[in-house]
């Protein structure tokens, strides 16, 4: 993976909207991969905004993106936890069923954030980095776009 360029926002309700923007500038209108990419680290930074706890020092997250074989990498870096155990992980939510109670409770307008990046990316998931948690999904380019490169 090569860096494409990195970014910390204040955590806020205008983060998600200016990671779009970042995700725009740096891939380009053009990409095929921009709207996935943006709904995802949208989805990636709310979480973030909403279940990381604020306080001095822990109000900013990271937004880095790379270009890989054929993929994008999105990232959202934040200051983890603050209960002494470290940063918790997050674990891969089960795919939501809409016939139960449980799956349709899941795909309701909160709690469908980690379905969505499951959706879009190839792959995702958590690492630690020091006490800071990376949330990452890898975002494959279309087999057709895949080929225009190629041929460049």
């Amino acid at each position: 993976m090569t860096l494409v360029s990195a970014a910390s926002l204040r955590r806020s309700n205008e983060a998600p909207r200016q990671a779009r923007t970042a995700l725009c500038g740096w891939l380009g209108q053009d990409d095929p991969l921009l709207l996935d990419a943006q709904q995802v680290i949208t989805e990636l930074i709310s979480n973030a905004i909403t279940h990381v706890e604020g306080g001095e020092g822990r109000d900013w997250v990271v937004l880095r993106v790379a270009r890989g074989n054929g993929s994008i990498r999105v990232e959202v870096i934040d200051p983890g936890a603050v209960d002494g155990d470290g940063p918790q992980v997050v674990r891969q939510p089960p795919t939501p069923d809409p016939k139960t109670r449980e799956g349709l409770k899941a795909l309701t307008e909160s709690g469908r954030g980690l379905y969505i990046v499951r959706t879009l990316s190839s792959a995702w998931g958590t690492y630690l980095s020091g006490q800071r948690r990376v949330v990452w999904a890898d975002l494959p380019y279309p087999a057709s776009s895949r080929c225009e490169e190629v041929a460049r």
